[in-house]
Protein backbone atom coordinates (compact mmCIF):
# COMPACT_ATOMS: atom_id res chain seq x y z
CA UNK A 1 0.00 0.00 0.00
CA UNK A 2 1.10 3.57 -0.68
CA UNK A 3 0.63 6.21 2.02
CA UNK A 4 0.15 9.77 0.68
CA UNK A 5 0.48 12.57 3.22
CA UNK A 6 3.11 14.97 1.92
CA UNK A 7 2.87 18.39 0.30
CA UNK A 8 3.58 18.60 -3.42
CA UNK A 9 5.36 21.27 -5.49
CA UNK A 10 2.53 21.99 -7.93
CA UNK A 11 1.12 24.59 -5.59
CA UNK A 12 2.22 23.29 -2.21
CA UNK A 13 -1.19 22.22 -0.95
CA UNK A 14 -0.86 19.26 1.47
CA UNK A 15 -2.55 15.97 0.69
CA UNK A 16 -4.60 14.35 3.43
CA UNK A 17 -3.11 11.10 4.67
CA UNK A 18 -4.61 8.21 2.69
CA UNK A 19 -3.57 4.71 1.67
CA UNK A 20 -3.95 3.53 -1.91
CA UNK A 21 -2.60 0.84 -4.11
CA UNK A 22 -0.81 2.27 -7.13
CA UNK A 23 -3.75 1.41 -9.39
CA UNK A 24 -6.13 3.11 -6.98
CA UNK A 25 -3.87 6.17 -6.88
CA UNK A 26 -3.89 6.39 -10.66
CA UNK A 27 -7.67 6.03 -10.75
CA UNK A 28 -8.09 8.68 -8.03
CA UNK A 29 -5.80 11.08 -9.88
CA UNK A 30 -7.79 10.53 -13.08
CA UNK A 31 -10.99 11.37 -11.19
CA UNK A 32 -9.47 14.58 -9.86
CA UNK A 33 -8.25 15.57 -13.33
CA UNK A 34 -11.74 14.97 -14.76
CA UNK A 35 -13.15 17.16 -11.97
CA UNK A 36 -10.70 19.92 -12.85
CA UNK A 37 -8.76 19.66 -9.59
CA UNK A 38 -5.25 19.50 -11.02
CA UNK A 39 -3.62 20.30 -7.69
CA UNK A 40 -5.11 17.30 -5.94
CA UNK A 41 -4.31 15.03 -8.89
CA UNK A 42 -0.75 16.26 -8.99
CA UNK A 43 -0.34 15.67 -5.28
CA UNK A 44 -1.54 12.08 -5.55
CA UNK A 45 0.77 11.35 -8.48
CA UNK A 46 3.81 13.04 -6.94
CA UNK A 47 3.33 10.94 -3.84
CA UNK A 48 2.93 7.87 -6.04
CA UNK A 49 6.17 8.70 -7.84
CA UNK A 50 7.97 8.93 -4.50
CA UNK A 51 6.55 5.62 -3.34
CA UNK A 52 6.91 3.83 -6.69
CA UNK A 53 9.63 5.58 -8.70
CA UNK A 54 10.03 4.71 -12.37
CA UNK A 55 6.41 3.80 -13.08
CA UNK A 56 5.66 5.18 -16.58
CA UNK A 57 1.93 5.49 -15.85
CA UNK A 58 2.68 7.95 -13.07
CA UNK A 59 5.05 9.93 -15.27
CA UNK A 60 2.46 10.02 -18.02
CA UNK A 61 -0.18 11.31 -15.62
CA UNK A 62 2.12 13.97 -14.22
CA UNK A 63 2.96 15.06 -17.76
CA UNK A 64 -0.72 15.45 -18.62
CA UNK A 65 -1.28 17.70 -15.61
CA UNK A 66 1.82 19.79 -16.24
CA UNK A 67 0.93 20.22 -19.90
CA UNK A 68 -2.54 21.50 -18.98
CA UNK A 69 -0.93 23.87 -16.48
CA UNK A 70 1.37 25.32 -19.14
CA UNK A 71 4.56 23.69 -17.85
CA UNK A 72 5.22 22.04 -21.17
CA UNK A 73 8.97 21.56 -20.98
CA UNK A 74 8.69 19.70 -17.69
CA UNK A 75 5.80 17.64 -19.09
CA UNK A 76 7.90 16.60 -22.07
CA UNK A 77 10.76 15.60 -19.76
CA UNK A 78 8.40 13.27 -17.91
CA UNK A 79 7.18 11.80 -21.19
CA UNK A 80 10.71 11.18 -22.42
CA UNK A 81 11.42 9.38 -19.17
CA UNK A 82 8.27 7.25 -19.57
CA UNK A 83 9.30 6.32 -23.13
CA UNK A 84 12.78 5.35 -21.94
CA UNK A 85 11.27 3.07 -19.30
CA UNK A 86 8.60 1.43 -21.49
CA UNK A 87 9.30 2.10 -25.17
CA UNK A 88 7.22 -0.87 -26.33
CA UNK A 89 3.99 0.54 -24.87
CA UNK A 90 2.52 2.80 -27.58
CA UNK A 91 0.81 5.09 -25.07
CA UNK A 92 4.07 6.74 -24.05
CA UNK A 93 5.70 7.52 -27.42
CA UNK A 94 2.26 8.56 -28.66
CA UNK A 95 1.83 11.10 -25.88
CA UNK A 96 5.39 12.37 -26.37
CA UNK A 97 4.77 12.82 -30.10
CA UNK A 98 1.49 14.61 -29.45
CA UNK A 99 3.08 16.92 -26.89
CA UNK A 100 5.97 17.82 -29.18
CA UNK A 101 3.56 18.49 -32.05
CA UNK A 102 1.38 20.68 -29.82
CA UNK A 103 4.38 22.82 -28.89
CA UNK A 104 5.30 23.31 -32.55
CA UNK A 105 8.55 21.36 -32.26
CA UNK A 106 8.40 19.79 -35.72
CA UNK A 107 11.98 18.55 -35.70
CA UNK A 108 11.45 16.97 -32.28
CA UNK A 109 8.19 15.42 -33.44
CA UNK A 110 9.85 13.91 -36.52
CA UNK A 111 12.73 12.58 -34.40
CA UNK A 112 10.34 11.00 -31.88
CA UNK A 113 8.40 9.34 -34.70
CA UNK A 114 11.59 8.02 -36.27
CA UNK A 115 12.68 6.60 -32.91
CA UNK A 116 9.34 4.86 -32.41
CA UNK A 117 8.77 3.44 -35.88
CA UNK A 118 10.77 0.24 -35.42
CA UNK A 119 8.48 -0.81 -32.58
CA UNK A 120 5.25 0.96 -33.56
CA UNK A 121 5.38 0.96 -37.35
CA UNK A 122 1.81 -0.36 -37.50
CA UNK A 123 0.36 2.77 -35.85
CA UNK A 124 -1.25 5.13 -38.40
CA UNK A 125 -1.20 8.01 -35.92
CA UNK A 126 2.59 7.83 -35.82
CA UNK A 127 2.86 8.22 -39.60
CA UNK A 128 0.29 11.01 -39.63
CA UNK A 129 2.17 13.10 -37.05
CA UNK A 130 5.46 12.31 -38.76
CA UNK A 131 4.17 13.37 -42.16
CA UNK A 132 2.68 16.62 -40.89
CA UNK A 133 5.92 17.50 -39.09
CA UNK A 134 8.01 16.79 -42.19
CA UNK A 135 5.64 18.83 -44.34
CA UNK A 136 6.03 21.84 -42.06
CA UNK A 137 9.79 21.32 -42.20
CA UNK A 138 9.60 21.55 -46.00
CA UNK A 139 10.36 17.87 -46.64
CA UNK A 140 7.19 17.39 -48.65
CA UNK A 141 8.13 14.27 -50.64
CA UNK A 142 9.11 12.45 -47.44
CA UNK A 143 5.97 13.78 -45.77
CA UNK A 144 3.80 12.36 -48.54
CA UNK A 145 5.28 8.90 -48.03
CA UNK A 146 4.41 8.98 -44.31
CA UNK A 147 0.95 10.48 -44.78
CA UNK A 148 0.10 7.84 -47.37
CA UNK A 149 1.30 5.16 -44.95
CA UNK A 150 -1.18 6.51 -42.38
CA UNK A 151 -4.03 6.49 -44.91
CA UNK A 152 -3.14 2.99 -46.08
CA UNK A 153 -3.04 1.70 -42.50
CA UNK A 154 -6.43 3.24 -41.65
CA UNK A 155 -8.30 3.91 -44.91
CA UNK A 156 -11.52 4.67 -43.06
CA UNK A 157 -10.06 7.76 -41.38
CA UNK A 158 -10.93 10.82 -43.51
CA UNK A 159 -8.35 13.03 -41.81
CA UNK A 160 -5.49 10.92 -43.11
CA UNK A 161 -6.69 11.20 -46.72
CA UNK A 162 -7.14 14.96 -46.37
CA UNK A 163 -3.64 15.33 -45.03
CA UNK A 164 -2.39 13.42 -48.09
CA UNK A 165 -4.25 15.98 -50.21
CA UNK A 166 -2.43 18.80 -48.40
CA UNK A 167 0.97 17.35 -49.31
CA UNK A 168 -0.14 16.88 -52.91
CA UNK A 169 -1.26 20.51 -53.05
CA UNK A 170 2.19 21.61 -51.93
CA UNK A 171 3.66 19.49 -54.73
CA UNK A 172 1.12 21.07 -57.15
CA UNK A 173 -0.23 17.64 -58.02
CA UNK A 174 -3.73 19.02 -58.31
CA UNK A 175 -5.60 16.07 -59.76
CA UNK A 176 -4.00 13.69 -57.29
CA UNK A 177 -5.04 16.04 -54.48
CA UNK A 178 -8.66 15.85 -55.66
CA UNK A 179 -8.49 12.04 -55.70
CA UNK A 180 -7.06 12.01 -52.16
CA UNK A 181 -9.74 14.38 -50.90
CA UNK A 182 -12.43 12.28 -52.56
CA UNK A 183 -11.26 9.27 -50.55
CA UNK A 184 -12.05 11.27 -47.41
CA UNK A 185 -15.71 11.67 -48.43
CA UNK A 186 -18.69 9.34 -48.20
CA UNK A 187 -21.34 8.34 -50.76
CA UNK A 188 -24.33 10.62 -51.00
CA UNK A 189 -27.67 8.82 -51.33
CA UNK A 190 -29.75 10.46 -54.04
CA UNK A 191 -32.81 10.35 -51.78
CA UNK A 192 -31.17 12.82 -49.38
CA UNK A 193 -32.02 15.97 -51.32
CA UNK A 194 -32.85 17.98 -48.21
CA UNK A 195 -30.17 19.68 -46.06
CA UNK A 196 -29.02 17.69 -43.06
CA UNK A 197 -31.59 18.54 -40.41
CA UNK A 198 -29.02 18.04 -37.65
CA UNK A 199 -26.88 20.89 -38.97
CA UNK A 200 -28.16 24.40 -38.27
CA UNK A 201 -25.96 26.42 -40.62
CA UNK A 202 -27.32 29.79 -39.52
CA UNK A 203 -26.66 29.02 -35.85
CA UNK A 204 -23.22 27.61 -36.61
CA UNK A 205 -22.13 30.72 -38.45
CA UNK A 206 -23.83 32.98 -35.94
CA UNK A 207 -21.47 31.56 -33.35
CA UNK A 208 -18.44 32.38 -35.51
CA UNK A 209 -19.15 36.07 -36.07
CA UNK A 210 -16.77 37.58 -33.52
CA UNK A 211 -13.75 35.48 -34.53
CA UNK A 212 -14.49 35.01 -38.23
CA UNK A 213 -12.31 37.81 -39.53
CA UNK A 214 -9.41 36.72 -37.30
CA UNK A 215 -9.02 33.48 -39.24
CA UNK A 216 -6.23 33.73 -41.83
CA UNK A 217 -7.81 30.95 -43.88
CA UNK A 218 -10.98 33.00 -44.40
CA UNK A 219 -8.90 35.88 -45.73
CA UNK A 220 -6.92 33.55 -48.00
CA UNK A 221 -10.15 32.14 -49.47
CA UNK A 222 -11.50 35.64 -50.09
CA UNK A 223 -8.20 36.64 -51.71
CA UNK A 224 -8.34 33.64 -54.04
CA UNK A 225 -11.90 34.41 -55.08
CA UNK A 226 -11.02 38.05 -55.69
CA UNK A 227 -8.13 36.90 -57.90
CA UNK A 228 -10.42 34.55 -59.85
CA UNK A 229 -12.93 37.35 -60.40
CA UNK A 230 -10.14 39.73 -61.41
CA UNK A 231 -8.82 37.27 -63.98
CA UNK A 232 -12.12 37.42 -65.89
CA UNK A 233 -14.12 40.49 -64.93
CA UNK A 234 -13.33 44.19 -65.09
CA UNK A 235 -15.18 47.10 -63.53
CA UNK A 236 -16.50 47.92 -67.01
CA UNK A 237 -18.30 44.57 -67.08
CA UNK A 238 -20.05 44.89 -63.73
CA UNK A 239 -22.57 47.33 -62.36
CA UNK A 240 -24.31 45.08 -59.83
CA UNK A 241 -22.96 42.10 -57.82
CA UNK A 242 -24.80 39.52 -55.73
CA UNK A 243 -22.53 38.08 -53.02
CA UNK A 244 -24.11 34.78 -51.93
CA UNK A 245 -23.09 33.66 -48.46
CA UNK A 246 -21.46 37.04 -47.92
CA UNK A 247 -20.62 36.41 -44.27
CA UNK A 248 -18.92 39.37 -42.61
CA UNK A 249 -18.13 40.99 -45.97
CA UNK A 250 -14.54 39.85 -46.44
CA UNK A 251 -15.10 39.21 -50.14
CA UNK A 252 -17.28 42.27 -50.54
CA UNK A 253 -14.44 44.49 -49.41
CA UNK A 254 -12.25 43.00 -52.15
CA UNK A 255 -14.92 43.26 -54.85
CA UNK A 256 -16.05 46.81 -54.01
CA UNK A 257 -13.86 48.39 -56.75
CA UNK A 258 -15.70 46.32 -59.38
CA UNK A 259 -19.23 47.52 -58.76
CA UNK A 260 -21.24 50.52 -57.72
CA UNK A 261 -23.93 48.28 -56.22
CA UNK A 262 -23.43 45.10 -54.22
CA UNK A 263 -26.10 42.94 -52.58
CA UNK A 264 -25.15 40.45 -49.87
CA UNK A 265 -27.13 37.37 -48.86
CA UNK A 266 -26.53 35.28 -45.74
CA UNK A 267 -28.43 33.02 -43.35
CA UNK A 268 -26.86 34.43 -40.18
CA UNK A 269 -28.11 37.81 -38.93
CA UNK A 270 -24.90 38.40 -36.99
CA UNK A 271 -22.84 37.97 -40.15
CA UNK A 272 -25.03 40.49 -41.97
CA UNK A 273 -24.67 42.98 -39.14
CA UNK A 274 -20.90 42.72 -39.45
CA UNK A 275 -21.08 43.01 -43.26
CA UNK A 276 -23.18 46.17 -42.93
CA UNK A 277 -20.37 47.83 -40.98
CA UNK A 278 -18.06 47.55 -44.00
CA UNK A 279 -20.22 50.02 -45.92
CA UNK A 280 -19.73 48.08 -49.16
CA UNK A 281 -23.24 46.68 -49.56
CA UNK A 282 -26.23 48.59 -50.93
CA UNK A 283 -28.52 45.88 -49.57
CA UNK A 284 -28.18 42.88 -47.27
CA UNK A 285 -30.74 40.07 -47.38
CA UNK A 286 -31.21 37.49 -44.64
CA UNK A 287 -32.22 34.00 -45.65
CA UNK A 288 -31.52 31.10 -47.99
CA UNK A 289 -29.45 32.34 -50.91
CA UNK A 290 -31.39 30.31 -53.47
CA UNK A 291 -34.74 31.70 -52.33
CA UNK A 292 -33.39 35.22 -52.05
CA UNK A 293 -31.76 35.15 -55.50
CA UNK A 294 -34.89 33.76 -57.10
CA UNK A 295 -36.88 36.71 -55.72
CA UNK A 296 -34.51 39.41 -56.99
CA UNK A 297 -36.03 41.49 -59.78
CA UNK A 298 -33.15 43.79 -60.66
CA UNK A 299 -30.62 41.72 -62.64
CA UNK A 300 -26.98 41.52 -61.60
CA UNK A 301 -23.88 41.27 -63.76
CA UNK A 302 -22.07 38.93 -61.39
CA UNK A 303 -23.26 36.29 -58.95
CA UNK A 304 -20.42 35.14 -56.74
CA UNK A 305 -20.50 32.45 -54.05
CA UNK A 306 -17.30 31.91 -52.10
CA UNK A 307 -16.88 29.12 -49.56
CA UNK A 308 -20.62 28.40 -49.21
CA UNK A 309 -21.75 26.03 -51.98
CA UNK A 310 -20.52 23.05 -49.97
CA UNK A 311 -23.56 23.43 -47.70
CA UNK A 312 -25.85 22.46 -50.62
CA UNK A 313 -26.12 18.93 -52.01
CA UNK A 314 -28.32 19.34 -55.11
CA UNK A 315 -27.05 22.42 -56.94
CA UNK A 316 -29.72 22.53 -59.66
CA UNK A 317 -31.85 25.10 -57.74
CA UNK A 318 -28.76 27.25 -57.19
CA UNK A 319 -27.96 27.33 -60.91
CA UNK A 320 -31.58 28.14 -61.70
CA UNK A 321 -31.76 30.98 -59.19
CA UNK A 322 -28.43 32.39 -60.40
CA UNK A 323 -29.60 32.40 -64.00
CA UNK A 324 -32.82 34.22 -63.09
CA UNK A 325 -30.84 36.82 -61.13
CA UNK A 326 -28.27 37.53 -63.87
CA UNK A 327 -28.31 39.90 -66.80
CA UNK A 328 -27.95 38.57 -70.34
CA UNK A 329 -24.14 38.32 -70.27
CA UNK A 330 -23.78 37.84 -66.55
CA UNK A 331 -21.07 35.88 -64.75
CA UNK A 332 -21.49 33.06 -62.24
CA UNK A 333 -18.36 32.39 -60.19
CA UNK A 334 -18.21 30.08 -57.19
CA UNK A 335 -15.98 27.69 -55.24
CA UNK A 336 -16.82 24.11 -54.31
CA UNK A 337 -15.42 21.18 -52.38
CA UNK A 338 -14.25 18.63 -54.96
CA UNK A 339 -14.77 14.99 -55.78
CA UNK A 340 -13.80 12.96 -58.81
CA UNK A 341 -16.30 12.38 -61.59
CA UNK A 342 -17.03 8.88 -60.32
CA UNK A 343 -19.89 10.57 -58.44
CA UNK A 344 -21.89 13.76 -58.83
CA UNK A 345 -22.18 14.47 -55.11
CA UNK A 346 -20.43 13.10 -52.04
CA UNK A 347 -20.64 13.92 -48.34
CA UNK A 348 -17.55 15.61 -46.91
CA UNK A 349 -19.00 16.22 -43.42
CA UNK A 350 -22.53 16.15 -41.96
CA UNK A 351 -24.40 18.84 -43.86
CA UNK A 352 -21.43 19.46 -46.19
CA UNK A 353 -21.00 18.20 -49.74
CA UNK A 354 -18.41 17.78 -52.47
CA UNK A 355 -19.26 17.95 -56.17
CA UNK A 356 -17.73 16.51 -59.33
CA UNK A 357 -16.77 18.62 -62.32
CA UNK A 358 -18.87 16.60 -64.75
CA UNK A 359 -21.90 17.31 -62.56
CA UNK A 360 -21.08 21.03 -62.31
CA UNK A 361 -20.67 21.25 -66.09
CA UNK A 362 -23.83 19.29 -66.80
CA UNK A 363 -25.91 21.55 -64.59
CA UNK A 364 -24.31 24.63 -66.14
CA UNK A 365 -25.30 23.55 -69.65
CA UNK A 366 -28.81 22.61 -68.52
CA UNK A 367 -29.31 26.08 -67.03
CA UNK A 368 -27.87 28.08 -69.88
CA UNK A 369 -24.29 28.73 -68.81
CA UNK A 370 -21.09 28.38 -70.81
CA UNK A 371 -18.02 27.14 -68.98
CA UNK A 372 -15.10 29.54 -68.91
CA UNK A 373 -12.92 27.50 -66.56
CA UNK A 374 -12.84 25.18 -63.58
CA UNK A 375 -9.49 25.17 -61.82
CA UNK A 376 -8.16 23.30 -58.81
CA UNK A 377 -6.60 25.35 -56.01
CA UNK A 378 -6.62 25.40 -52.21
CA UNK A 379 -10.13 26.02 -50.90
CA UNK A 380 -10.89 25.27 -47.25
CA UNK A 381 -7.21 24.39 -46.75
CA UNK A 382 -7.84 21.27 -48.84
CA UNK A 383 -8.31 21.32 -52.64
CA UNK A 384 -11.34 22.93 -54.20
CA UNK A 385 -12.88 23.74 -57.56
CA UNK A 386 -12.94 27.41 -58.57
CA UNK A 387 -15.64 27.67 -61.21
CA UNK A 388 -16.26 30.42 -63.75
CA UNK A 389 -19.37 30.34 -65.98
CA UNK A 390 -20.98 32.90 -68.23
CA UNK A 391 -24.66 33.12 -68.99
CA UNK A 392 -25.31 32.18 -72.59
CA UNK A 393 -27.89 33.71 -74.85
Amino acid sequence: MLAFADAHPFRGRPIAAQSFTLDEALAHAAERIAAGDLNAAYGVLESARTAAPGDPRVLNGLAAILFQAGQRDQAIEHLREAVAIAPAVWTYPRELIRALAATGDDAGTADACAAAVSTHGHQPDLFNYWGLALMRLGEVDAALVRLRAAADADPGNPTYHRNVSLALIKLERWEDSVEAFTRSTAPWPAASTEPDAAVDVAAAYGGLVDAYDDNDLHHAIADTMADVVGDHVTSRDVDRIIDCGCGTGLLGARLAPYSATMVGIDLAPGMLERAARTGHYADLLEGDMIDRMAAITEPADLVVCCNAIYHIADLAPFYGAARSALSADGWLIFSADPCTDAADIRISEPGEYAHGRAYLRRLARAHGFDEVEITVAPHRAYPGFWCVFKKSG
